[in-house]
């Protein structure tokens, strides 16, 4: 079973995140802040991110809208999905012919190497999310394991997503 929910509300104007603040009911998570954002996308991405997200496990929620998903959850995570959505969306402008002219652009940059193991769907998961050819990182998937060729900055950005979930 996914906790998942649906957007009431759609970005305030289309290209811009938003973000609103308030309680957690009664009884869930005592006190604690609640943030929501809610991120434009295309909607294989947001397909893509909607599905990693979804599993009970995970600890934030997630709603799809019209163009884009929903996440509610602490600051901090809502702040790393944040940062995770603009790795995503760096590159939106520029357009390669191909996936082999954007990994010529990108490679000299990806200092760094990791494997990250996940459960399996949210290895597809976050396998189609990083291997669109406009986000900066080279992405090979075996099996639960996700392995990731990228700048250090991209790499600390992934693994926060990745510790939520896991």
């Amino acid at each position: 079973m996914y906790i998942a929910w649906w957007a009431g509300e759609r970005a305030k104007s289309r290209g811009t995140r938003w973000h609103q603040r308030t309680q957690w009911l009664a009884g869930d998570r005592s006190g604690s802040d609640d943030v929501r954002y809610g991120f434009e996308l295309p909607k294989a991405k947001a397909d893509a991110l909607f599905n990693l997200l979804a599993p009970d496990h995970v600890p934030v929620l997630v709603g799809r809208s019209d163009d884009g998903v929903i996440v509610r959850g602490t600051s901090d995570q809502a702040n790393v999905v944040n940062d995770f959505v603009a790795l995503l969306t760096r590159l939106d402008h520029l357009r390669y012919p191909d996936r082999r002219r954007s990994i010529e652009h990108a490679r000299p940059t990806w200092t760094t190497s990791k494997t990250y193991p996940l459960r399996e769907p949210q290895a597809e998961s976050l396998w189609r999310l990083l291997a669109f050819e406009d986000v900066p990182v080279l992405v090979r998937r075996d099996g639960p394991h996700v392995r990731v060729d990228a700048t250090p900055e991209d790499q600390r950005i992934i693994e926060r997503l990745v510790r939520i979930v896991r």
